[in-house]
């Protein structure tokens, strides 16, 4: 018999609610830390680079 993750789990909701706790958790964290000091536009816009786009 093959047992998949989901055989250690009541149901989809039961395996995902952990992890998703987790990353509401850091993200509470994180957003209550002292902040840092933000840039000004033109330096964040310096150092923005999406993701996304590739370049030849």
């Amino acid at each position: 018999m093959r047992r998949t993750v989901y055989g250690h789990f009541s149901g989809r909701a039961a395996l995902v609610e952990g992890p998703v706790e987790e990353a509401a958790h850091a993200l509470w964290q994180a957003l209550a830390a002292p902040g840092i000091p933000a840039p000004d536009a033109v330096t964040a816009l310096a150092r923005f680079r999406p993701r996304h786009v590739v370049r030849r």
